[in-house]
């Protein structure tokens, strides 16, 4: 522990108090120093807990028990100088790296795999931020069955509150360090600087057990051949004096225990020349912006292979824009157009509505009505592109080990790649990764005229039967359906089945999966799609051919509350008529959580769960809409 005195002989003790309330003690003489001195004190508490029951873990690998680290300091006679208590969790945690380009966590001695998203500032004024909003964002990573955050170099260190949520609820944090996208000098006073921002932070945060690994910077290694060329030399010797040979053992002074990695994509290079191969996807941690910056059709997620993508990711508009933050309504107008901060971003999003869902599918007479579907569509794209993504690295398990895409929350109300509205509504994205993240997914994916049906756990041997179904959108009629019995091992992926594809029998169709435990009937799926509940392990949604190539039904919607109270709304939805892709739920002039939202829906009825302070059923009534595709 490292602490500032100057008084007599002192008397170091840690009191350490588990989960189960036994109390362990130790301490340590402290000399006397002749002056003010900052001084080092190394002090073993040996601890007796039960493993099963006192060890963090992850979220979905274990609880999350906190200790109570109590640490007195106290002259001779026993009077108290100073104390200070801190929340701690027990538990072993690498990153492991090996020579064939394999990266992957492991706690307690468990492998795992992280799901998350890359979190940025909160706000573009840092003093608006409060300790309820950080602890609520984090809640939605959570609530969306997210184990990881990446806290982007481009922002700030965030607050204790930020890090204590995250403990509490099996969040790991891989932290950069304030560095992104940029050239830094080498000179001493910078350096100096820099040591003592580097030592302050990794002193102040490395007690949090959600804290898994340190990251010298975001793309500054990838990107520093295109943004510094005329000093391309120099930027290169500077750039490993600041993160090879200075904040190195830094790092490793104030926390041994942890890996730090030298930039983000990298390779695992920490001490060795630049790397101008950083970025190489199946080495190391991955970026890849081949889709959004690049243009490529977003299947082009379905040819990579990561070792870990901790960064990728798709535009979409937040509803808030309609709530008085634009004076004009449409992608090209001004004031959308403001406060886009991706080059032709805007350009982008209308060519995606065109190229996926048809050229006139979001049209209107009415300016605001025809942006409001805009921004509907482009949460539609966002989601499926991701979830596309998501799941294609997920099936990749064991090779695969994470996945964390760009990003989570927002700075202010305008387009971004976050699934988390600025206000912290969840975006139709935020709905999916609740579902391709859950522990348990049902996947397919398409090659070579087959189409391979997949199961995925993280940490459960599971054995059941996996219904499908090919439902013709127009009519809600089943062209197709089998059963496989199928096992999936904990930690890993596997093929099922495979099928070929006639894609002439099935032009209006789509693909419903469902994984039961067995003995579950089907009746006992719910008739949305993903989803998971009782009996059922996953269910999942696959387009077989684009929403334009489609001829839809006229899908009725009805809805009928069922509970109700000041804090929640149970509401039934029943669809007649037709399947309806895309369901979106909403209050009008409210923010308002269901439990669930931009599903597929076959003919029946399913109650939500919607969260919301309201004191009139009517009202509630009246301002719920349902749209769909």
């Amino acid at each position: 522990m490292i602490f500032s005195a100057c008084c007599l002989s002192n008397t170091l003790r840690c009191v350490v108090t588990v989960p189960g309330g036994a109390v362990q003690i130790a301490q340590a003489s402290v000399p006397a120093p002749a002056s003010p001195v900052e001084r080092r004190v190394h002090i073993d508490v040996p601890l007796r807990f039960n493993p099963a029951r006192d060890l963090w873990s992850p979220r979905g690998y274990g609880g999350q028990p906190l200790c109570e680290l109590l640490v007195r300091l106290l002259c001779r006679d026993g009077t108290e100088v100073s104390h200070m208590t801190q929340q701690i969790g027990l538990r072993q945690l690498t990153f492991e790296h090996h020579a064939d380009g394999a990266v992957y966590f492991t706690v307690n001695g468990k492998r795992i795999f992280v799901k998350g998203a890359d979190w940025i500032p909160l706000d573009l004024f840092a003093g608006r931020v409060t300790a309820a909003r950080e602890r609520a964002t984090v809640d939605s990573a959570a609530m969306a069955n997210m184990n990881f955050l990446r806290v982007w170099g481009g922002g700030i260190y965030e607050s204790d509150d930020f890090y204590d949520a995250c403990d509490r609820l099996g969040v790991l944090v891989w932290q950069d360090f304030m560095f992104s996208c940029s050239c830094y000098p080498a000179s001493e006073p910078f350096l100096s600087s820099v040591a003592r921002e580097v030592q302050h932070q990794v002193r102040r945060l490395c007690s949090h057990p959600c804290v898994c690994l340190w990251c010298g910077n975001n793309e500054c290694e990838e990107g520093m051949p295109f943004d510094c060329p005329p000093l391309l030399e120099r930027h290169m010797d500077d750039y490993l004096t600041l993160f090879a040979k200075t904040i190195p053992p830094i790092v490793k002074d104030a926390d041994p225990s942890r890996t730090y990695w030298r930039s983000s994509p990298s390779r695992g290079i920490v001490d060795g020349p630049f790397d101008k191969s950083s970025g190489n996807v199946s080495e190391g941690d991955c970026h890849y912006w081949g889709v959004w910056h690049g243009g490529l059709d977003f299947r082009k997620y379905l040819t990579i292979r990561p070792r870990m993508c901790t960064e990728f990711g798709f535009q979409s508009l937040p509803y808030q824009l309609l709530e008085g933050y634009v004076s004009l309504y449409g992608l090209r107008s001004a004031t959308v157009t403001y406060r886009q901060r991706s080059a032709h971003g805007n350009d982008k999003l209308l060519q995606t509505i065109d190229q996926f869902f048809g050229p006139a599918v979001a049209a209107s007479v009415d300016a605001k009505a025809s942006f409001e579907r805009e921004v509907y569509l482009t949460q539609v794209y966002q989601a499926w592109a991701i979830k596309t993504a998501a799941e294609h690295m997920r099936r990749l398990m064991p090779y695969c080990a994470g996945i964390s895409f760009w990003q989570l929350n927002d700075v202010w109300p305008g387009p971004s790649w976050s699934s988390l509205e600025y206000n912290g509504q969840w975006k139709m994205l935020q709905y999916y990764a609740k579902n391709f993240y859950a522990d348990t997914l049902v996947s397919c994916e398409e090659a070579a005229g087959l189409l391979y049906l997949h199961l995925t756990s993280d940490v459960r041997r599971l054995s059941g039967l996996l219904h499908y179904d090919v439902v013709d959108v127009a009519t809600g009629s089943v062209v197709s359906s089998g059963d496989f019995d199928a096992v999936v091992e904990p930690g890993s992926s596997a093929v099922v089945n495979c099928a070929p594809l006639d894609f002439t029998m099935l032009r209006n169709c789509v693909l419903l999966l469902a994984f039961c435990e067995h003995g579950a009937t089907l009746k006992a799926v719910p008739p949305i799609f993903p989803c998971a509940c009782e009996g059922v392990y996953a269910t999942n949604l696959q387009l077989l051919h684009d929403p334009k190539y489609l001829t839809f039904g006229r899908p009725t919607f009805t809805t009928q509350i069922k509970s109700f109270t000041t804090s929640s709304v149970e509401v039934e939805v029943t669809l007649t008529g037709a399947v309806a892709l895309f369901v979106w739920l909403s209050l009008e002039g409210n923010h308002a959580h269901f439990s669930d939202n931009g599903f597929t829906m076959v003919p029946g009825s399913i109650v939500l769960c919607c969260q919301l302070e309201t004191h009139n059923a009517e009202e509630f009534q009246r301002a719920l809409r349902v749209w769909s595709l």
